[in-house]
């Protein structure tokens, strides 16, 4: 119970952390992606594409162009949904990092912390805030 209690701590924390980023629309390359993922949205299988990495030259990054299709498939370009998406999917990695941390034979009270820490880390933030 104590730790569910810490997780949901840590999940408003975050949110709250992040909120000035929430509240604003898409911010510098997002304009991209959205661009560069439209045509993805009606033809999913196409994003095996970017599994290459000189499908848009320098910048490779297959999970952002794959984030970017299934969000704009399922929410469209609402900035709101986007960040609650990724707010999930970091809730997800926070749990995960817990568990590898306890897999890893780290006590409960460390472990808590561990996920603490890399929930409010300064380089989640151009993740979760762009």
């Amino acid at each position: 119970m104590l730790v569910g209690l810490f997780f949901v701590a840590i999940v408003v924390g975050c949110f709250i952390a992040y909120w000035p980023s929430y509240s604003d629309f898409y911010l510098l390359d997002d304009y991209k992606h959205l661009e560069s993922t439209r045509g993805f949205v009606g033809a999913p299988l196409d994003l095996l594409k970017v599994l290459n990495p000189y499908f848009n030259g320098w910048y490779y990054r297959p999970t952002t162009y794959w984030f970017f299709t299934i969000a704009q498939g399922l929410f469209g370009v609402r900035p709101p949904a986007f960040y609650l998406a990724l707010l999930a999917i970091h809730t997800i990695n926070i749990v995960l990092v817990f568990a590898l941390a306890r897999r890893l034979g780290i006590g409960r009270l460390a472990a808590l912390c561990a996920a603490a820490v890399f929930a409010i880390t300064v380089p989640n933030q151009d993740v979760l805030g762009w």
